[in-house]
């Protein structure tokens, strides 16, 4: 209540704020990378602070980002089953996006291509010296991030294997002929290669 009972009320002004419980409503933000997988009426579970949780479906995806976060504004809602939810309580919201096949990789191997896309450079291999090294041309495959951790980058749009340059990636050329070592396995576990 805004207006205390024999207060004069001038027109237009605010006397009370009515609050709706039926349907919850949920709003949050989506990134720019996954605003194209979520679709009106998809169904995420949410989980707010105070414990409840329950199933809510998409009902509006903002068309214009908010600003500067280049996020857009999603609403969900929920048929409220007689829960006691306070208005404005923090939540979680988890909403599958489908499966991506990936690579993880340490974000020191990204390199920016021609046309300035992310990627990472790789040795096509044309033969094995006496030595055990690899001889190829370095060639750079674009990428498309996935998602990033404080361990490195999971990339998608890559083929299945590949030769990833880990070292000196910055001092070799596309198409350039190199020698390449293959990197051990304790090597390759220091920089999160493999478990």
């Amino acid at each position: 209540t805004y207006i205390e009972p024999g207060a004069y009320v001038s027109p237009g002004s605010r006397i009370a704020q009515l609050l709706d419980k039926d349907p919850i409503l949920v709003e949050g933000l989506a990134g720019e990378r996954q605003i194209g997988d979520i679709k009106v009426g998809q169904v995420a579970a949410v989980e707010l602070a105070s414990g409840e949780a329950f199933d809510a479906s998409v009902s509006y995806i903002a068309a214009i980002a908010e600003g500067d976060t280049r996020t857009f504004k999603i609403e969900l809602e929920a048929r409220n089953t007689g829960q006691n939810i306070p208005e404005g309580v923090s939540a979680n919201i988890s909403l599958p996006l489908g499966t991506v096949e990936a690579h993880f990789v340490p974000a020191s191997v990204l390199a920016l291509g021609n046309q300035d896309q992310i990627g990472i450079k790789t040795l096509v291999e044309q033969g094995q010296l006496e030595d055990g090294s690899l001889v190829g041309t370095v060639q750079f495959l674009p990428a498309k991030i996935v998602s990033a951790t404080s361990r490195g980058m999971w990339l998608a749009d890559l083929p299945d294997t590949f030769n990833l340059i880990v070292q000196g990636q910055n001092l070799v050329s596309l198409d350039e002929t190199v020698e390449g070592v293959r990197v051990p396995k304790v090597e390759q576990r220091r920089l999160g290669l493999i478990e």
